[in-house]
């Protein structure tokens, strides 16, 4: 395996669940105003769409606020810290990009992503926070494969000659690119990099 081979990786719903936290948020929400209705669809990758929200912007502020307020209520997934330490180990480098965007952290979304992930001890090398085209930034770092929940960002990605893997949703289980692989949690991304990229892949925990 050469050195240097350079993962990008996002944040939100790919090492912690944050579509769980705003799912939750809302329905809290809307359970104390006595407006939450049975047919709520969890399928939308979008929360106000699922709770019909109309000020989008002005709940997820109040979200973001509370989330600063309270850093430890939002936890990473499992094995994502041991992975990406076992990675580095082995001489890949690991850039955060995450479309979080400065509107909803105050202007400040890279320190609170660089508090929560220093909270976790998920290490990386170079991070990128409020990112508008994920593409243009993985051709800008040499990223040499994606690791991302959101396969819209993954299609950008891909078109532009780039490996992507995505940890397959309700919301991109049918997405389909010849140069993108499902992984079902972090252990199995472990798995599937040391199988393209021909390193061992049964040095990352012991059952």
């Amino acid at each position: 395996m050469k050195n240097s081979i350079r993962i990008g990786v996002d944040i939100d719903d790919c090492m912690c669940n944050t579509l769980e936290m705003d799912f939750c948020c809302a329905y809290y929400k809307y359970k104390k105003l006595n407006k939450l209705h049975d047919d709520i669809d969890k399928t939308y990758f979008d929360v106000t769409k699922s709770f019909n929200i109309e000020n989008g912007d002005q709940f997820f502020i109040k979200e973001k606020q509370y989330i600063m307020k309270h850093n430890d209520c939002m936890y990473p997934k499992v094995f994502v810290a041991e992975v990406l330490k076992k990675l580095i180990k082995k001489g890949f480098e690991i850039v955060i990009i995450t479309s979080r965007a400065d509107k909803f952290w105050n202007g400040n979304s890279k320190r609170f992503a660089k508090k929560w992930l220093r909270k976790y001890k998920i290490p990386y090398n170079k991070i990128y926070t409020d990112v508008v085209d994920k593409s243009q930034v993985c051709l800008q770092e040499k990223i040499d494969l994606m690791i991302e929940d959101n396969h819209h960002n993954v299609i950008n990605i891909n078109n532009t000659g780039i490996k992507s893997i995505l940890l397959k949703t309700t919301y991109n289980k049918n997405y389909a690119n010849s140069l993108n692989i499902f992984a079902e949690n972090w252990l199995d991304v472990y798995s599937i990099l040391a199988k393209i990229y021909n390193f061992n892949g049964n040095d990352i925990i012991n059952l």
